[in-house]
């Protein structure tokens, strides 16, 4: 059964991002057939390789079911994706609750070390002692939720090949204040319809 506004995450959080080939014929320019692909990589492989990218999906989406088709809104961009029934959409996605159900619990801070490079009133400066910025609350596959410690303290979905989190050390302390999956859950369920309804007023100024 479907419930419109339901959020899900995707299953897959890294995407390789294969590079669109187009070619001109009698009609216009249109994108390359497989066939035509193949037959280009023979005289052209390093087009090929030089813009093949990966994609890192950390995003909530948020499911509705409209004209017989089901629609997948992407909170933070406010894109959407279209899928014909819910097999596809199990497919690619796993609901927010079926996924910290799953998930197991780290606790721990992602710190920056000592001589990390950060902003700071317009200028580049290196810290002095270490500084916590997040804490790792769930982890399931390759991927996790974490809160941040300062700012707006939201919680994120990020993956563990995001190269923005290379350069953190975890810590050794264990916290278990955000231990109640439940509570959890219900917290980014808040944050994520606070944070639309706030962007709705801003749209209608």
């Amino acid at each position: 059964m479907i419930i419109n506004g339901t959020i899900y995450v995707k299953k897959e959080m890294k995407y390789t991002i294969k590079p669109r080939v187009f070619v001109e014929d009698f009609n216009g320019i249109r994108l390359a057939t497989p066939e035509e692909l193949e037959f280009i990589k023979l005289f052209d492989s390093q087009r090929f390789e030089q813009k093949t990218e990966i994609d890192l999906d950390e995003n909530f989406w948020i499911i509705f079911l409209a004209s017989d088709k089901i629609f997948m809104h992407n909170h933070n961009n406010g894109t959407y994706e279209e899928y014909n029934n819910i097999d596809e959409v199990n497919e690619r996605f796993i609901s927010l609750e079926s996924y910290i159900e799953q998930s197991s619990y780290l606790g721990k801070q992602l710190i920056l070390p000592v001589g990390s490079e950060v902003i700071k009133n317009g200028r580049n400066v290196y810290l002095t002692k270490p500084r916590p910025e997040y804490i790792i609350l769930y982890i399931l596959h390759d991927s996790l939720i974490i809160k941040e410690l300062g700012g707006n303290q939201e919680y994120k979905l990020i993956s563990r090949f995001n190269p923005d989190f290379s350069k953190y050390i975890i810590g050794d302390e264990i916290n278990p204040e955000y231990s109640n999956k439940n509570q959890v859950y219900q917290d980014i369920v808040t944050q994520i319809y606070h944070k639309g309804k706030k962007d709705n007023q801003e749209l209608k100024r």
